[in-house]
């Protein structure tokens, strides 16, 4: 009878520890679907975060881009006259030009201001080049890509931060152009 006792309370244990054993592996399951869930779920909410950082920024450089494109057209045409000016101050007055030490400096001045002017707006237009390449996040299609244009773009960026500190030395060799998803860089994704 002990025998019969020990026999069904080791059957009974295996039963129990079975179900655990199942009970267990179940809610191991489970934990494995609940993190892959919630790591979709973060990669969702940064697909979106980086979507909408695009537009806005999509937006910001558009923004930029009309004033910044406005102000490029009048300096062109602020140039052509400065320089229609100089050709009559030249031929009507020549004499009194080059004596005039005062009109010769504010002549420098005006050319000195529209080189800084034709350098600023230069610079917006490659920032806003930059950004709205960078506003391309969400871009699924895989495409051609130089990738000295990406680095010349990223240097672009980081440039207020390191204009001061670091000095870039460009060492480009001749790359040929890649295939690749030019808005996912160190995301985990391919491309």
């Amino acid at each position: 009878m002990h025998r019969s006792i020990a026999l069904f309370c080791s059957l009974l244990t295996l039963v129990v520890l079975s179900a655990f054993s199942a009970e267990a592996q179940d809610i191991t399951e489970k934990m494995r679907a609940l993190d892959e869930l919630q790591r979709a779920q973060i990669q969702l909410v940064q697909s979106e975060k980086m979507a909408a950082l695009g537009n806005l920024v999509s937006g910001i450089a558009h923004e930029i881009n009309t004033p910044v494109g406005a102000i490029h057209s009048m300096h062109d045409t602020l140039v052509r006259a400065v320089v229609k000016l100089k050709a009559v101050l030249e031929s009507d007055f020549s004499e009194d030009v080059r004596a005039n030490k005062g009109l010769q400096r504010i002549l420098q001045i005006i050319e000195e201001s529209n080189r800084v002017i034709e350098n600023g707006t230069q610079r917006v237009t490659t920032i806003v080049r930059s950004l709205r390449n960078f506003a391309r996040l969400d871009e699924v299609e895989m495409r051609e890509v130089d990738l000295h244009a990406g680095i010349e773009d990223s240097l672009m960026l980081i440039f207020h931060d390191i204009k001061n500190r670091i000095e870039i030395v460009r060492e480009l060799g001749a790359l040929p152009r890649i295939c690749c998803h030019p808005s996912r860089s160190g995301d985990g994704g391919s491309g």
